[in-house]
């Protein structure tokens, strides 16, 4: 089907758009198949591209290779007459005092918070990251090295510090406080298991949208917008481009 509805709040579940690709799957708790073999999704050559950066760890790669396709512009029903596309813009570029909060709460997995970590890195926005005081000290030193801010801090100080049109990203139990600040900002709070899934994990952290341009005046065909002229036109709109 074709995208619609541009910025929308009106769907039930956290934050998702209604109608997206990924609108049922964040109505599900997602988990890891423990039989999957990460490294059978990538060739040997991207493996390698991205030891630079990344080491050998499959895991940072698989994120960082599947960003682009992520934040890709796509306009799934092809039609002549009518553009209909589908774009993911990262939340803080899409609304400027919006903040991307990442939380990794007492007792949470040690494995699944450096998988939220490498997602980070892998999306390089300026994030802010809030640590519970009862983590090892090395966990807390990789989070300050990965995050644009990072503070130390137990549940109820990080829910005073979350702003309006935030969203918040959970590793490990979330408490009342936590809870309760999130339902009277009207925040979207994400708190299943960190997946190994790019398109999962990118996810809260992005707004969809739908952006409908007709392509003919009274029946007759407007330029293709691949003609380099029409397609500077679209840039300054930021429709191919990702702009806002």
């Amino acid at each position: 089907r074709q995208p619609f509805g541009g910025w929308k709040r009106s769907a039930y579940g956290p934050g998702s758009k209604a109608g997206g690709p990924l609108y049922v799957a964040s109505l599900c708790r997602m988990e890891n198949d423990p039989a999957a073999d990460l490294t059978s999704h990538l060739s040997k050559a991207a493996l390698a591209a991205h030891e630079g950066v990344h080491g050998k760890d499959p895991e940072a790669a698989h994120f960082a290779l599947s960003l682009a396709e992520f934040e890709k512009p796509v306009d799934p029903s092809a039609l002549k007459s009518e553009a209909n596309v589908y774009r993911r813009l990262p939340l803080n570029k899409a609304i400027p005092d919006a903040t991307p909060y990442l939380r990794l709460s007492a007792g949470a997995n040690s494995e699944e918070c450096y998988r939220a970590l490498k997602v980070i890195l892998a999306m390089r926005h300026v994030w802010v990251v809030s640590v519970d005081p009862s983590h090892d000290p090395y966990l807390i030193e990789r989070v300050a090295e990965v995050a644009g801010f990072c503070e130390v801090q137990p549940e109820d100080e990080f829910a005073e510090m979350i702003q309006p049109h935030a969203r918040v990203r959970v590793v490990g139990r979330v408490g009342p406080v936590l809870r309760e600040a999130c339902r009277v900002h009207g925040i979207p709070l994400f708190n299943g298991p960190v997946t190994n899934c790019p398109r999962l994990e990118f996810h809260p952290y992005y707004l969809e949208q739908a952006l409908s341009v007709t392509r003919h005046r009274h029946g007759n065909p407007l330029p293709d917008p691949r003609d380099p002229v029409v397609r500077a036109g679209w840039d300054r709109a930021g429709l191919l481009s990702g702009g806002a």
